[in-house]
């Protein structure tokens, strides 16, 4: 009877093969270190993520149900089993009494279930050897089983694939049989926290033992997992198969993997309820159907095999990931685990086992590798580069970036050090930083060093270096290096320092490096000693510029520079302090004797022609010279700002004093430099509260001495100096666009002046006065407009004025004088050149200037009574203008004696002291008074006296170019 139902009843078949399916597995997972209960733990019982645990249970003499339990990355073991939570909740979880033990057979966890079965707390177990609860013969068969299970895993682990186990039919199903185990336990509550007191009495508690050995995702064994069934006062094997069927059952139906059974045509005998939640389908509409009616199509050729094989026991089980349909259509990544079912007489009569949904795995597979993917990809195209290196400091692997930056093959970079790719200056602070970071002293650190490449060349690169650590992980930790090409950069920083403290013209240092090297030069001089500064201004730069263009003035400027660097010792500093501009620092100690020779060194070479697109061009510079012991105190200069100053003033005063020269700074100059400042602040106050008086120099036919006009000059009463020379405020003017205000100024006066003469009735028609105009003035775009303007504001004749422009003036703006001119000539102006003979105007150009008039500068007048060349410079101005149809003038007639040389020249007109001063508006007007004759009874009676010269006191003018 009893084997009919066990015939009958597919639970007990399935029983019978969760005994076998359980060993198999628990064996599967595990790898034998010397011997079961040796007492040699495994030093890694870490579960894997994918490590699967089969705990046999089996009970009686043939009766067994095979669970599958995931425990790997969904259950960690806890307290003695790892630490995890996921282990002990499936203990405590479980129906069934569970007990783990260590591999030298100590107790490591009780379940709830085993200490109800045994009566005792749990607690009270942990840490006995197990085999201290069993008598002699069951310790004797306990210890057995152990090694039993030992020598069959050494087996399965000589073979090629070690997941396969060989043990089948009759041997498999002895060593899955149950031991009866009589167990001495103490009577007491199992639910006392700390167990049982001290003497407390030993009773006996029989139990089926099933034994499984399970391992870690290394194949290494990691603990012993007990099975007790408590066998009561029937101690039956046929009560316990009686008694546990519906708890099984209910086990079962609980598991999350589905558990189930084929025939031998491939169809559901049986699946548990897990089925519906797997795949949607309902058990009973599934049952019958064949097994590939659930699989994707892809999956099916590979399902028949595996089916194939089994049921022709070619392989005693088999494990694969197939692809199953959902009742959805969706598709679901299932592992299968399954082995042949056979029958009491040993004949395979289908197929048992179990399907564990693995799709999130699967995803999470596919993701890492496509995670794995994009960051290789991501490795290799980055556009820095990547190492990562070893604590010596040795690169693992490195990317494309890296190699190129280095000039490297990766397998060459494998076999270097970080240190032996840096540059040997960077070497140690590398080094230093690298030791810092290993001890844990900083996170990470970002360095800029060099690399020296595999052609030899430098390569700048800032690298950050961060510490990779596992923790307790165990592996190696690492750091990983981000290194990122500079080169760029520190080229263009280069040439920001360049253009930062050099001159982009010349090369020589510029006016940031001069005075940076002039500090430090203030700095180190000791008492007692001096350097000295040169200021150097070129003269007459803006001619080139005017004439040949502004590439022939760089040009200049390039070979000037070239001269002073040859004209210097070579710790001496040449600066260019912006234009034509330069500067000389002779740090070294020197004599004052000896910087002024290197200055007129200077001025010996820059008298050398200079070729300059073709044409030989003279140059000449002023040179001012600062020695560090200030004039004022005998100590060094306290800034760098007053040595600079000084060296400027003296240059000037070397320009002043008739350009080519060079000057040495004296204290007074700069108190002269001061009285400058407040004559141009006096100046300009006087312009504007009306302290400026305009007088008028009379000028005279020389034939027969009559009175044609006057020359407007322009004086200026100071309030506490007295009269001030035009020669001391005219140049201060000129300086600034000041210049230009004080002529408008004197044009306006002198205009108004013509204005009331007219009225008066007192002005000849043919009578004008001449106005002194400023090269600057003259330069200005709208100065034509700007004295039509004045006229026509003041209401008079524009043949009544005249303009005096100075040669030099109208030399610098040759291109446009000849308008500016013409422009006058047209509204009636009448125009003249100054100071003719003084500047350097072409005589080639000056019949295309619609000038009326040249006037003889004083100072050939002045030499014609001593000097011959004085009276043929004169002659020659009278001839050259009466060819050109132009009137002459001569000013600075003091002595009858000029006068009749004048006049002998055929000169037309003159001015001077011989005649009379400048006079105020109210003296010159009485002589107009007097009309053409004023001068008449004057030179009857100068005629006869001694040739004695007047006194030029102030006979000075606005310009007195």
């Amino acid at each position: 009877m009893k084997s009919i139902i066990w015939q009958q009843n597919p639970w007990r078949r399935m029983l019978l093969f969760g005994v076998s399916l359980g060993l198999v597995m628990g064996l599967k997972q595990g790898v034998i270190a010397r011997g079961p209960l040796g007492g040699a733990a495994v030093p890694d019982r870490e579960l894997g993520d994918r490590c699967a645990a089969w705990v046999g249970l089996g009970v009686g003499a043939g009766a067994g149900l095979g669970l599958l339990v995931a425990i790997g990355g969904r259950a960690r073991r806890r307290g003695a089993l790892g630490g995890g939570a996921g282990a002990g909740v499936m203990l405590d979880g479980a129906a069934v009494g569970l007990v783990a033990l260590d591999l030298a057979g100590q107790v490591l966890e009780v379940n709830r279930a085993a200490a109800i079965a045994l009566g005792v707390a749990a607690r009270s177990l942990v840490g006995q050897p197990w085999v201290s609860l069993l008598g002699a013969g069951d310790r004797t068969a306990f210890e057995a089983r152990c090694r039993a299970l030992f020598s069959a895993q050494l087996e399965a682990l000589g073979r090629e694939d070690p997941t396969e186990h060989p043990q089948t039919g009759e041997a498999a199903a002895q060593r899955d049989q149950p031991l009866r185990q009589r167990l001495m336990v103490p009577q007491g509550d199992e639910g006392e926290p700390e167990g049982p007191r001290p003497g407390t009495p030993l009773r006996e508690v029989s139990c089926a033992v099933h034994l499984a050995l399970v391992g870690d995702r290394r194949g290494r064994p990691s603990y012993f997992l007990l099975t007790l069934m408590p066998l009561g006062d029937r101690g039956g094997q046929e009560s316990l198969e009686v008694g546990n069927e519906q708890r099984y059952r209910e086990l079962v139906n609980r598991l999350r993997e589905v558990v189930f059974q084929v025939d031998g045509q491939g169809r559901w005998r049986f699946l548990s309820p897990a089925w519906e939640r797997l795949l949607g389908y309902r058990v009973a509409d599934s049952l019958g159907r064949s097994v590939k009616d659930f699989l994707h199509p892809s999956h099916t050729q590979t399902a028949m095999i595996c089916m194939q094989e089994l049921l022709s026991g070619a392989k005693p089980w088999c494990r694969r990931t197939l692809q199953f349909v959902e009742s959805s259509g969706a598709v679901r990544h299932v592992e299968i685990f399954a082995q042949p079912e056979r029958n009491a007489a040993g004949a395979i009569i289908g197929i048992a086992g179990s399907l564990d949904d693995v799709t999130e795995r699967f995803q999470t597979e596919d993701a890492l590798r496509s995670s794995e993917e994009r960051l290789r990809a991501l490795f290799e195209q980055a556009a820095v580069g990547i190492g990562q290196l070893t604590r010596s400091g040795h690169y693992i692997q490195v990317n494309n970036k890296f190699c190129s930056l280095v000039g490297y093959s990766a397998e060459e970079v494998r076999t270097m050090t970080f240190l032996d790719l840096t540059h040997p200056a960077d070497r140690d602070r590398n080094r230093a930083l690298a030791e810092q970071l290993w001890k844990g002293q900083i996170p990470s650190y970002s360095i800029e060093k060099r690399f020296v490449r595999k052609n030899g060349k430098v390569q700048w690169v800032n690298v950050t270096v961060s510490l990779v650590s596992h923790g307790d992980r165990g592996a190696e930790s690492w750091t990983l290096a981000i290194v990122e090409d500079i080169s760029g950069r520190k080229q263009a920083e280069e040439q920001l320092t360049y253009s930062a403290f050099y001159d982009q013209l010349t090369g020589l240092a510029n006016r940031n490096l001069f005075v940076t090297r002039l500090q430090g030069a203030l700095q180190r001089v000791v008492e007692g000693e001096i350097f000295a500064l040169l200021y150097i201004d070129l003269d007459r730069f803006k001619v080139v510029n005017d004439s040949l263009g502004h590439q022939a003035g760089d040009d200049l400027i390039v070979q000037i520079a070239q001269r002073l660097q040859g004209c210097v010792r070579c710790n001496d500093t040449v600066a260019r302090l912006g234009g034509d501009e330069f500067a000389v620092l002779l740090e070294l100690a020197v004599e004052e004797a000896e910087a002024i020779a290197i200055a007129e060194r200077i001025q010996t070479t820059l008298r050398q022609p200079f070729r300059i697109h073709e044409h030989d061009f003279y140059s000449s510079a002023s040179i001012g010279v600062a020695f560090s012991n200030n004039p004022h105190t005998g100590r060094p200069y306290e800034s760098w700002e007053a040595m600079m100053r000084d060296a400027d003033i003296a240059m000037y005063r070397a320009k002043n004093g008739g350009r080519a020269r060079c000057c040495v700074f004296e204290g007074p100059m700069h108190h002269r430099t001061l009285t400058q400042l407040n004559l141009e602040a006096d100046l300009r106050q006087a312009m504007a509260r009306q302290g400026l008086d305009v007088h008028f120099q009379p000028i005279v036919a020389l034939a027969d001495l009559r009175l044609v006009g006057f020359e407007a000059l322009l004086r200026w009463e100071h309030s506490q100096w007295g009269p001030v020379s035009p020669a001391e405020f005219v140049p201060v003017a000129e300086e600034t666009d000041l210049i230009v205000e004080l002529g408008e100024w004197v044009l306006r006066a002198a205009c108004q002046q013509i204005r009331a003469w007219r009225m008066a009735g007192v002005l000849q028609p043919e009578m004008t006065v001449a106005v002194n105009v400023s090269g600057r003035q003259f330069e200005r775009l709208n100065f034509g407009d700007r004295v039509g303007e004045i006229v026509r504001n003041a209401s008079i004749a524009a043949t009544h004025l005249r303009l005096e422009v100075t040669e030099t003036a109208i030399a610098q703006q040759h291109k446009s004088a000849a308008a500016i001119l013409s422009q006058l000539r047209e509204m009636g102006i009448r125009s003249s050149i100054d100071d003719f003979g003084t500047g350097y105007s072409s005589l080639s150009r000056l019949h295309k200037f619609p000038v009326d008039l040249l006037k003889i500068d004083r100072s050939f007048v002045k030499r014609m009574a001593t000097s011959e060349d004085g009276r043929e410079i004169a002659r020659t101005i009278v001839n050259l203008a009466r060819s050109l149809n132009l009137k002459t003038v001569a000013e600075g007639i003091e002595t009858p004696q000029q006068l009749q040389q004048l006049q002998a020249m055929g000169c037309d007109y003159g001015q001077g002291y011989f005649f009379a001063p400048a006079l105020e508006p109210q003296a010159a007007t009485m002589l107009l008074e007097q009309g053409h004759g004023a001068f008449q009874e004057t030179w009857q009676r100068l005629a006869i006296a001694p040739s004695a010269p007047a006194t030029p006191e102030r006979d000075q003018k606005a310009n007195p170019e």
